[in-house]
């Protein structure tokens, strides 16, 4: 059953997927911390970190952009052509996903001669050799999450939102086991079979749960790919993608600062990747059924209330909790992460990263509130041209600040970036008129 397009039937949705994504995100957070014990801050993890930078820079772009290129797709051919024309839709989503999801994962590793070497430029040779083996490996990560990913979004858009929020478990259930059996052994290799073993399961688990639910026909290629939600996709993606560079730069503007100072910033945004990824799983999942069920009734009234009203309950319920992150950052650093090889000055960095990091939180959950509002009013163009305006505008900010706060004050650029990206997105919603989304299912 697909979930109502009232705010109550929001809050609902967005409150069962966040808790069970929090307990997800808790375990997947105990990956990092494992990885921070058998390692500590250095050059060995900084060298998995960059392989995997790129590799996680576009399966991330997937993953935030294919709930609102195929859900209100889904929901349309579902309106005008019954089961068949949902399935049909599904096996045209699901060939072109493999074709495309494949290709960027193969780009990803033939670029790497042209955009490693800029990563990699404080590493010794050695390590700099095994980034280079490391990076084609981690790209079979793409395909992987880009796949479930896909899948999650279809059977989200039927109203299942448990059970797929669920599947991820898995990935950080085998990395974790892999880093305590095997890291003394083979080092860093254990973190990179552990997620790939992982993802794997995850994907071949969501096949089993859509194939369960006869929502996973056989791939069909599209017979177009300039029309349709395939447009859509590659609209969105491109804006996802573009919004993606901004944790992609703070991190490649941080190996700049010296050994050590990527490894801080991602550590130090862990607690920002938890709530992030938990509210804006939540809030996409919840929202976007609605947002996109209210669109194909013409009702944008109605839209542009719920969205007012999820744009506010999500401020007033983020900013007193990222504050209270921000304020008590070193001794919750300390607990999280100062064990083994992690040092008490480790910990202090980490928190002089984390306290400005944190405080994004509430203006990037507003962000994916107002896009997702966005999408479903078919002004999928505008929120590529305010993700690159936000990439572009946090570049700038993160070369002044790090000259002022090093790596400290990259995270604050990013905190400001994502407040200004949320004035911007509010004045150009209600500022433009709307106009329904032109989705041709077959």
């Amino acid at each position: 059953m697909i979930r109502p397009a009232t705010l109550s039937g929001v809050i609902k949705g967005a409150g069962i997927v966040g808790l069970i994504t929090i307990l997800v995100r808790i375990l997947s957070f105990g990956r990092e911390v494992a990885a921070a014990a058998m390692f500590g801050v250095g050059a060995d993890l900084d060298v998995f970190l960059i392989a995997y930078l790129v590799p996680s820079f576009l399966f991330y772009a997937i993953l935030g952009c294919a709930g609102a290129a195929i859900i209100p797709a889904l929901i349309e051919a579902r309106q005008r052509g019954g089961e068949d024309g949902l399935r049909a839709l599904i096996a045209r989503a699901n060939g072109a996903g493999v074709i495309g999801f494949c290709l960027l994962g193969l780009l990803a590793a033939l670029a790497a001669p042209l955009y490693l070497p800029l990563l990699t430029s404080h590493l010794t040779p050695g390590k700099i050799a095994l980034a280079q083996i490391w990076l084609p490996l981690l790209c079979l990560l793409v395909p992987l999450y880009g796949l479930a990913a896909l899948w999650t979004a279809i059977a989200n858009s039927q109203g299942n939102l448990a059970l797929p929020a669920c599947i991820p478990v898995l990935s950080p259930i085998v990395t974790i086991y892999m880093l305590y059996n095997y890291a003394q052994l083979h080092g860093a290799w254990a973190f990179a079979n552990g997620m790939l073993l992982g993802a794997a399961l995850e994907v071949v688990a969501l096949g089993i749960l859509l194939r369960w639910r006869g929502l996973l026909p056989w791939p069909r290629l599209p017979g177009k790919w300039d029309t349709g939600f395939e447009r859509g996709f590659a609209i969105l993606f491109a804006g996802t993608a573009i919004m993606g560079l901004i944790p992609a730069t703070d991190q490649a503007m941080a190996t700049s600062i010296g050994t050590g100072a990527i490894t801080g910033i991602i550590f130090g945004g862990r607690l920002v990747s938890l709530t992030g990824s938990v509210g804006a799983l939540a809030l996409g999942a919840a929202v976007l059924p609605a947002f996109a069920a209210l669109a194909a009734e013409m009702d944008w009234a109605r839209l542009r209330q719920m969205m007012g009203q999820c744009v506010a309950l999500t401020l007033g319920l983020a900013i007193p909790l990222c504050l209270f992150i921000s304020w008590f950052s070193l001794p919750l650093v300390e607990i999280l992460f100062q064990r083994g090889q992690f040092s008490f000055d480790d910990a202090r960095m980490v928190a002089s990263v984390q306290a400005p990091y944190i405080l994004q939180i509430p203006f990037y959950l507003g962000w994916i509130v107002v896009a997702r509002a966005l999408a479903a009013m078919g002004h999928n163009f505008l929120i590529l041209l305010l993700s690159a305006g936000a990439a572009l505008l946090n570049m700038i900010l993160n070369y002044f600040f790090m000259q002022a706060a090093g790596v400290a004050g990259i995270a604050a650029a990013t905190s400001a970036t994502f407040f200004l990206l949320l004035i911007a997105a509010l004045a150009v919603f209600y500022y433009l008129p709307p106009r329904a989304a032109q989705i041709r299912v077959l």
